[in-house]
């Protein structure tokens, strides 16, 4: 660092006679005593730091500049040197250069850190960009208390809260356990018009605590007195599939609609998606009946125009064509009516390769057909004009074919422990953040995930320990 100078003009007591700088006891010189006396071998810009350069002319009121050395202490009679181990200033020394930690510790440490080294209390408050009180408090409160409550506010300090708490647990009250008349469910601002708030604050009441009124979750739990059971046997054949055999997933698209639009579509260009009428015409209906394979992810597939227990024998057969002989036929399937037909039963029996496994009442999500189900309604229905039903069927058929050209399994990497720990029933555990209050205008925010703790977080954690072992032993002392 360069060469530092504080400046004093024309202060009252200093008087300098062109070889000597004087301090007065009054402002009266030089009649008063004198309390100081610099000694001045001459004028200019000195290197040692105390020397003295003279501006103004002899008898006169000085105008002087004091060289301070290497740092600028601000004043000529700084505080002393904050004292602080090696332990505290280790973990002062990485908090100052974290950039996960809070900006107020991070603040702090640079500021006692500069204490220590015995700057002056008015420059670390430049340096800080803060006030002098503000360092001298920081420093009362680091020789009392150490690095213990470093980033803490003292009480009643701090933003203070714009709405009373009373207020707060009324609207968390209704949005809970209440709807306001004739609706099913609060919004912002009819719970505002309730309370008597702004609809900004109803916001950020919500946001601290999770709730999400507007939002709703579906659900569907099986009643089956064989889901456990179904669940083990479905899973199993996923996780472990038997040897010398194939295991495929099989389900039925009903009713899907030739739907044709009743203007042409506009293809896309810039500034411009590809555009459809919302309106269409219908010309007719199909089933597609597929079998998913576990294995490779081909699809084995025919469109019939019913779902009967008489289609259901036809896409049996077309499986015992397709399926190379010598391996046995594991067929994952659901609870439909036509697949427990006396003729499908009585065909089963011919075909012993041919193994059903059902999957449980209202859990079609654990067939993994119906994921490649919704991959043919994105990428081919939705979007698609079928002028009739045999151009649908063409269409499916052409997708299939692509589909069958560059297979992709779906990998199944649940066990039946994880989904039977996932869908028994169990009481909700109160979370600590929603019995730990934080000081903060919103009151305790809930429903939120706890933030990681980075690793440096945990090795300042260590430093402050150590810190503030050493700094009780010397209390003690």
């Amino acid at each position: 660092m360069g060469k530092v100078w504080s400046f004093l003009r024309t202060q009252p007591g200093l008087w300098s006679d062109g070889l000597n700088i004087f301090v007065y006891q009054h402002s009266n010189a030089p009649d008063s005593p004198i309390l100081w006396d610099f000694g001045v071998e001459g004028t200019g810009a000195f290197e040692t730091a105390g020397e003295v350069y003279v501006t103004e002319t002899p008898g006169s009121e000085a105008a002087v500049a004091v060289h301070q050395g290497p740092y600028d202490r601000g004043m000529t009679n700084p505080a002393p040197a904050l004292v602080v181990s090696d332990g505290q200033r280790a973990a002062l020394e990485v908090l100052s250069k974290s950039r996960t930690a809070s900006h107020r510790e991070v603040q702090r440490a640079k500021v006692l850190l500069m204490a220590a080294e015995g700057l002056a209390n008015e420059s670390i408050a430049k340096v800080a960009r803060t006030s002098p009180g503000t360092v001298r408090a920081w420093r009362a409160r680091f020789e009392a208390e150490g690095l213990a409550h470093l980033g803490e506010v003292r009480a009643g300090r701090g933003r203070k809260p714009v709405i009373p708490q009373s207020t707060i647990d009324e609207i968390v009250d209704l949005t809970r356990n209440s709807r306001p008349e004739g609706q099913t469910h609060w919004s912002v601002r009819t719970m505002a018009a309730k309370v008597g708030v702004s609809p900004a604050q109803v916001q950020r009441i919500w946001a601290a605590r999770g709730l999400k009124p507007h939002r709703v979750d579906t659900f569907k739990l099986s009643n089956d007195s064989r889901f456990e059971e179904k669940l083990i046997d479905v899973v199993g054949l996923y996780l472990n599939p038997p040897e010398k055999a194939i295991v495929l997933c099989m389900d039925e698209k009903s009713s899907i609609q030739a739907l044709d639009r009743t203007q042409p579509s506009l293809p896309m260009t810039k500034g411009r998606a590809e555009t459809m009428t919302h309106d269409y015409k219908r010309h007719g209906t199909t089933t597609l009946f597929a079998a998913l394979d576990v294995a490779t992810g081909k699809v084995i597939g025919s469109c019939l125009p019913k779902h009967r227990h008489e289609e259901f024998l036809v896409f049996l057969k077309n499986i015992n064509k397709e399926v190379p002989p010598g391996l046995d036929v594991h067929l994952i399937l659901d609870n439909y009516t036509t697949h427990k037909h006396p003729d499908v039963t009585a065909w089963l029996a011919k075909n012993p390769r041919f193994q059903l496994h059902f999957t449980p009442t209202s859990s079609s999500w654990l067939n993994l057909v119906e994921r490649w189900f919704r991959e043919l309604t994105e990428k081919a229905l939705r979007r698609g004009a079928f002028h009739s039903v045999p151009d649908l069927i063409n269409k499916i058929e052409e997708y299939l074919a692509a589909h069958n050209t560059e297979p992709k399994p779906l990998i199944w990497t649940a066990t039946a422990d994880s989904i039977l720990k996932k869908s028994s029933p169990r009481p909700r555990r109160p979370r600590s953040h929603q019995t730990k209050r934080r000081h903060t205008t919103w009151g305790p925010r809930q429903g939120t995930r706890r933030p990681q703790m980075s690793r440096i977080r945990l090795a300042l954690q260590g430093l402050f320990r150590m810190a503030q072992a050493d700094h009780n032993a010397r209390l003690t002392e």
